[in-house]
């Protein structure tokens, strides 16, 4: 069972989130979240997941829970970043009928209803540290006071606990509470960004273009390898829900049955440049005054006429910049062995600058 207060921010739609296999991606990063996931699972603890926004901190949420003695019972997610202050302590608590204005009825909080399940508290770096203290007083009680009231209500509850903040350094800093932060992370379990998922951006690609055809009934190839080539190279600061967005967008535009081609990315990743993002964040296609080496002049019929060499050679030397031409990393992130992108860039005549001026070879 699980039960969405209107702050609950979801991570995917479909009717089976709540499996550990939702997590998709095959790196050894995500493997290895994928397993202390699996493995906490099991016991009664607490544990905080953290990672950057859009790695599926929730989804684990929903893995942990559905994997422990709990998974029959509520599962309730709660994002505290997104309830108003003066509103916290009543959806977390609940309050009884006239505790405030506008309480014109009782109404049990999000720990209550969560009894003999899981509470996700997402975001809980947003904390003030008043309620960091209340929140703690009903970890260590089991008990909690609804606004309004003055006896302890009991509440069995597992808590699950998310931040894309590093609670370390703000108890350093004096912005969340020693106490609570050891007690909320018994077991820590950190997601990994989708930058260092080597090999899961085409992976996850694969699968949310097949997901969209699906779904908005639409019959597309696949990606081109200039398509392929910039999905791989950019940094992906939204991580995996920024990807699927960008997919599911991509897909939308495809004309006809045909590949997805570069001219269906944003601008951002076409270019690799966060600075030339429209300021409306419009499409480049909406915006032909910006001047970009694309193929978006692609046939009506939705084949691509830029020259295949003239897009690689672009998006290596892209992504060789990006990477301050560290070309083994360069060769994992774009999925080639060393010495086939070696190979290409000594055919592609790309030059590191600067090197032309001093002599010195392309690599």
């Amino acid at each position: 069972m699980t039960i969405e207060l209107p702050s609950v921010a979801r991570f995917d739609d479909s009717a089976d989130d709540h499996s550990v296999s939702r997590l998709l991606g095959e790196s050894t990063a995500l493997r290895a979240a994928r397993r202390l996931i699996s493995t906490v699972s099991r016991f009664d603890v607490s544990v905080l997941l953290t990672g950057e926004s859009g790695t599926g901190k929730e989804l684990a949420a929903r893995a942990i829970h559905d994997g422990s003695v709990r998974s029959g019972m509520p599962f309730v997610a709660m994002n505290c970043g997104a309830i108003p202050d003066g509103l916290v302590e009543s959806e977390l608590f609940g309050h009884s009928k006239g505790a405030f204005t506008g309480a014109t009825a009782a109404r049990d909080g999000a720990f209550t209803l969560a009894h003999g399940g899981t509470i996700l508290l997402d975001e809980i770096g947003d904390f003030r540290l008043d309620l960091q203290v209340k929140l703690l007083r009903v970890l260590q009680e089991k008990k909690v006071i609804p606004l309004g009231e003055s006896t302890g209500r009991p509440v069995d509850v597992r808590v699950l606990a998310a931040s894309n903040r590093e609670l370390s350094e703000e108890v350093g800093e004096g912005r969340f509470r020693g106490d609570l932060y050891y007690r909320l992370a018994v077991f820590p379990i950190h997601l990994p960004p989708l930058r260092d998922r080597d090999g899961d951006v085409l992976r996850l690609s694969d699968y949310f273009l097949r997901s969209f055809a699906r779904k908005h009934k639409k019959h597309v190839i696949g990606f081109s390898v200039g398509a392929r080539l910039a999905l791989e190279s950019w940094h992906w600061p939204g991580n995996v829900r920024e990807l699927r967005n960008v997919v599911e967008r991509a897909v939308i535009l495809v004309s006809g049955a045909a590949e997805v081609g570069v001219h269906c990315l944003p601008i951002e990743i076409q270019t690799g440049d966060d600075s030339v993002r429209p300021p409306d964040h419009r499409s480049v296609m909406e915006h032909p005054d910006i001047p970009v080496a694309t193929d978006s002049d692609a046939a009506t019929d939705g084949e691509e006429i830029l020259p295949l060499v003239e897009e690689e050679r672009r998006i290596i030397m892209r992504a060789l910049t990006r990477c301050s031409w560290d070309v083994p990393h360069v060769a994992k992130r774009l999925g080639m062995s060393r010495a086939t992108l070696y190979r290409r860039i000594r055919k592609l005549g790309l030059v590191r600058p600067g090197s032309a001026a001093s002599g010195e070879t392309s690599v």
